[in-house]
């Protein structure tokens, strides 16, 4: 008998205590049916220097919000569950629709023809994509780091074979650029042209060279040729057409984007009687380095 006693006094004790726990449940937070993010932002993946933007925009799942801290409480209360998370700051020249960015574009010349290019310096985009898995009566810390997508591309060739004065422009365009970017799958598409227009260096160690500048969200397909027309002295109002295959310089192009890239190669132009501008021209040995270290006129 003493023995049962005791034994319906702990049965007793235990329904006690189970009865407490179904009427008060213990919660953590103030919203025990959905969970809260605190996300933090990472910028160390940018060239020296570009700064980091002012705001950036955070989309999980449906939800967007503007966000001007590098580290917030994002302001909405999320349904248990895995969302899909993206990140980019707006940047003049770029669009994005959905998770696709988009560089503008405008009107110039290709050969003798009118033609549409991306624009060639937009402003220094990042992005971000990730997912977060949420909890009921949780606050999430999430950490996105961004990537910064606009590399800083400067192409920079030494005229050999003629009186350096003698050359009066140089202008072209690259074929095989990217347009456009996915930045959930990080895929290159919208294969389009970059117009570029050439100037002399006139100071440093590269004086007497000729230069351009641009930024690109990439390369797009396995064909980058570098399409240029140069303007002699004393040659009436015939270019010299010149095209040089960058396939294998720009291969790796769209991987470690904070990096710039410079090429260089040398430009020969030797007489030539049987041509209507008196000369051809062809580029040659391109390395990577250089830049144009001095004033462009």
């Amino acid at each position: 008998m003493k023995i049962n006693r005791i034994t319906i006094g702990i049965a007793g004790m235990l329904l006690m205590g189970t009865g407490c726990d179904v009427k008060d449940p213990i919660y953590y937070t103030p919203h025990p049916d959905h969970g809260k993010i605190v996300l933090t932002t990472e910028w160390s993946d940018r060239s020296a220097n570009v700064e980091i933007p002012d705001n950036y925009t955070v989309q999980v799942g449906n939800y967007r919000e503007e966000v001007s801290e590098a580290t917030c409480i994002l302001d909405h209360l999320f349904e248990a569950g895995t969302h899909a998370v993206y990140l980019c700051n707006p940047a003049e020249y770029i669009t994005v629709d959905g998770t696709v960015a988009k560089v503008a574009r405008v009107a110039g010349r290709d050969g003798e023809s009118e033609a549409s290019f991306i624009y060639p310096m937009p402003e220094w985009f990042f992005s971000c994509a990730t997912e977060v898995t949420v909890e009921k009566d949780h606050v999430h810390t999430l950490t996105a780091s961004m990537r910064q997508q606009v590399r800083q591309l400067t192409l920079l060739v030494e005229p050999e074979g003629i009186d350096p004065d003698q050359l009066l422009s140089i202008e072209g365009w690259l074929t095989g650029v990217a347009g456009e970017l996915d930045i959930e799958h990080t895929m290159y598409t919208g294969t389009s042209d970059v117009a570029l227009d050439f100037a002399k260096i006139a100071d440093g160690p590269d004086t007497g060279k000729w230069s351009v500048t641009v930024r690109l969200l990439g390369i797009s397909g396995p064909d980058q040729t570098l399409c240029v027309r140069l303007y002699l002295a004393g040659s009436a109002s015939s270019a010299i057409q010149v095209n040089s295959d960058l396939s294998d310089a720009l291969s790796d192009f769209n991987r470690d984007k904070k990096t710039p890239l410079g090429l260089t190669a040398r430009l020969v132009i030797v007489p030539d009687p049987d041509v209507e501008a008196g000369f051809t021209a062809t580029i040659e040995d391109w390395k990577t380095g250089g830049g144009g270290s001095g004033i462009a006129i």
